[in-house]
């Protein structure tokens, strides 16, 4: 139900409105739940209080925050497991240097069992070696419990770089250094 305003007054604040409402069309990529959450509130007030034409156009830019809004909520819901999955990484950090000094000192990857490594334990994931130097970690909570995540290293020349593998954690709970072509392979043949 619409409010019965002076039309005048009523096209000032809708204005505004509008023009708040683009503001926040180009803040949301930065932050895109707030962004989209005011923009969604500045739409409501053509709704309330603009003439008809403009009560379509709230309505329209209404729907278009919504657009923006749910996946964002979606993914939101994700952030405490990725969060989750971004500590459970940093437990190799430590066997990742010592691999690093091997690397350096031996131009090498190291064999299985070559290094003594002291792996890390953790309420977060169970931590093993495997093969060449890299690692496995087995998560430990909630809704990601048992599914397993490597990160294997890669020697090209001098220059040491890891790759950061799953094969059944879903994309959008890895955080963004292990959302690579290998992972997107992978969840698609899970898929089919």
């Amino acid at each position: 139900m619409a409010l019965d305003l002076d039309p005048a007054v009523s096209k000032k604040i809708t204005k505004y409105a509008l023009m708040a409402y683009m503001v926040m069309f180009f803040i949301s990529p930065v932050q895109p739940l707030a962004g989209s959450t005011l923009m969604g509130l500045a739409a409501i007030v053509p709704i309330m209080l603009g003439p008809n034409p403009l009560r379509i156009l709230g309505l329209m830019a209404f729907a278009l925050a919504g657009y923006f809004f749910w996946p964002e909520f979606q993914e939101s819901k994700k952030l405490p497991a990725r969060l989750a999955v971004r500590e459970a990484l940093a437990l190799t950090d430590p066997l990742k240097a010592a691999v690093a000094a091997h690397v350096a000192k031996e131009k090498r990857l190291p064999a299985e069992g070559e290094l003594a490594l002291k792996l890390p334990a953790s309420s977060q994931a169970a931590v093993e070696a495997v093969a060449s130097g890299g690692f496995r970690l087995r998560l430990k909570f909630a809704p990601l419990e048992g599914r397993t995540l490597r990160e294997m290293p890669q020697l090209a020349g001098d220059k040491l770089s890891w790759q950061c593998v799953s094969d059944d954690i879903e994309q959008s709970y890895l955080p963004r250094q292990c959302r690579n072509a290998e992972n997107l392979r992978r969840a698609r043949a899970g898929a089919k």
